[in-house]
């Protein structure tokens, strides 16, 4: 009789599998035409493979330390963390989740904020699946599915949507649409950032209004941009599109609220890809 050997465990898992599919970041014919012209928008844009890379592995450490490597594609979702295992944060979206015109990614929101809840005794480990230029559609179709695959559910979702939806099709009542579905598709208790759009734009206004009753119907929670925004001389980056440092802290007192946390005590740089904790970390060129 022959004897059969089993296959040992993969050490990747699907979400590292998915992620490291991703193709290179592709600009849109707008940001490619002002790269060929603009020193800041190419050295902003030279950052974007090297964020995500970061984020990439940055998510695989995290993934090792839930426990989901090596994977097990017979194990049930646990609904809370086991014993021992941290809880997981997961964030969704475009560019400003990833920290893109930052000056260093410890610069980013979602950094700043990593260390505020650690420093809580709130620790999370992250797992940043968003990427430049998504909208909500991408968002839907391939960062939530992801999802599927943690080894527990996460405690955390956060959501940062909508920008490069209203660029590509400014129509209020389709991108609202999308907006809707986005909130219909994500957990209950997910935490939606309303659109970076000035308080006086009526598409704004009205896109808002609506992402904030869907928020409400699917248990959402709202992190409010419009009162934190910053004058775009004093806000934006070197590309004049992305946020700098500066702008960043918009993100962190908008959704410092919604997570029980005194924005005054987020520090202006977080520790969260130190050496310690991230040894790939890279930086982006871009400065405030």
């Amino acid at each position: 009789m022959a004897q059969t050997t089993s296959q040992p465990p993969t050490l990747r898992h699907p979400i590292a599998d998915a992620l490291a599919a991703r193709a290179p970041w592709q600009p849109a014919p707008l940001t490619r035409l002002l790269t060929g012209i603009s020193r800041a928008v190419r050295s902003v844009s030279a950052a974007i493979d090297g964020i995500e890379r970061t984020w990439h592995d940055i998510a695989v450490q995290s993934l090792d330390e839930t426990g989901a490597i090596p994977h097990r594609p017979e194990a049930t979702r646990a609904e809370v963390p086991p014993v021992g295992r941290p809880p997981i944060w997961i964030v969704l979206g475009d560019s400003t989740a990833q920290g893109i015109g930052a000056s260093t990614l410890d610069h980013s929101w979602v950094s700043r904020i990593e260390t505020a809840l650690d420093a809580a005794g709130r620790r999370h480990v992250v797992i940043n699946l968003s990427r430049s230029g998504a909208d909500s559609t991408h968002v839907i179709e391939e960062q939530l599915p992801l999802l599927d695959h943690l080894p527990y559910a996460p405690s955390l979702v956060t959501i940062c949507a909508g920008a490069n939806d209203l660029m590509r099709n400014p129509y209020p009542s389709r991108l609202a649409r999308r907006l809707g579905r986005m909130a219909a598709a994500a957990p209950s208790g997910s935490v939606i950032s309303t659109l970076p759009a000035p308080q006086f734009s009526p598409t704004g206004i009205h896109v808002n209004r609506v992402l904030r009753r869907a928020a409400a119907e699917h248990g959402h929670l709202i992190a409010e941009l419009g009162p934190h925004l910053v004058s775009p001389w004093k806000g934006l980056s070197v590309d004049r599109f992305h946020p700098n440092d500066t702008g960043y802290g918009a993100w962190v007192r908008a959704f410092a609220g919604p997570l029980g946390i005194d924005a005054d005590l987020v520090p202006p740089r977080g520790t969260f890809t130190s050496v310690e904790r991230a040894p790939a970390r890279r930086e982006t060129t871009a400065s405030d």
